[in-house]
C-alpha cells in the first residue's frame, strides 16, 4: 500500500525545519498582540498582492492545465477526476476574492494605509514562482504547489490562534483560515487521483 502523496511530503525532513515558516517571530507577534501596525499594514500589503494578482493568476493558469477530452465519457473516471479538480480551483477563487475584500475592510477599520507600500522583491520573486508553476508545470505540479501554499498558510495562522486568548470562530471572522479553502479542502478533493 503505496502512502498518499500529502503524508509524504509532510513526513520529509529539510534544512530549516517547517516550524520556521509556521511559527515565525512574526507570527508569534500577530498571536500575542505585539505585531507593530506599520509591520501589520506591510504584511497585509504584500499578501493583497500576491492574493488579488499572483495567485488568481496561478489559479487560471491551472484551469489551462485540465485535461479535458471530448474523449472522455461523461461519466469515466477522468471526467470525475477533472471535475474534482475543477471544483478546488473555482473553490479556491471564490474563497480569494473573499480574502482580497477582506483586506480593504481591515485596511479601513485600522487605518493602515496599504496603499503606501510597493511591491517587495520577496513577494515579486514568490508570485513570479507561482506564475513559472502555473505556465509551465504539469497539472499535478500545480496542485502541489498550491496544496502546499495552502498548507503552510492553514498551519501558520492554526498557530497564531493558538496564541490567541479564547477566540471564538464567529469572533474570527469569515477570512479566518479555517473557514476558506484551506489545505484540508485541497487534500480530501485530490484524494483517490493520481498521486505521484
Amino acid at each position: 500500500m503505496s502512502v498518499p502523496l500529502t503524508e509524504h511530503l509532510v513526513s520529509l525532513s529539510t534544512p530549516r525545519p517547517y516550524s520556521a515558516a509556521t511559527q515565525h517571530a512574526f507570527l508569534t507577534a500577530a498571536g500575542t498582540g505585539t505585531l507593530p501596525l506599520p509591520l501589520l499594514s506591510l504584511y497585509l500589503s504584500q499578501d493583497r498582492i500576491y492574493a488579488a494578482h499572483g495567485y488568481t493568476r496561478f489559479v487560471g493558469q491551472l484551469l489551462t492545465h485540465i485535461p479535458f477530452s471530448s474523449a472522455h465519457a461523461v461519466d469515466s473516471r477522468e471526467e470525475q477526476a477533472n471535475g474534482d479538480i475543477l471544483k478546488v480551483l473555482v473553490d479556491a477563487l471564490v474563497n480569494v476574492r473573499r480574502e482580497v475584500g477582506m483586506f480593504g475592510q481591515v485596511d479601513r477599520a485600522y487605518g493602515l494605509n496599504l496603499a503606501q507600500w510597493r511591491e517587495r522583491k520577496a513577494t515579486r520573486d514568490y508570485t513570479a514562482e507561482m506564475a513559472r508553476v502555473g505556465a509551465l508545470g504539469s497539472i499535478e505540479d500545480g496542485l502541489v504547489f498550491l496544496w502546499a501554499m495552502e498548507r503552510v498558510y492553514l498551519d501558520a495562522w492554526k498557530y497564531v490562534k493558538s496564541l490567541l486568548p479564547n477566540i471564538q470562530e464567529s469572533e474570527a471572522g469569515p477570512w479566518w483560515p479555517e473557514s476558506s479553502l484551506g489545505a484540508s479542502s485541497v487534500e480530501t478533493k485530490s484524494k483517490g487521483h493520481d498521486q505521484r
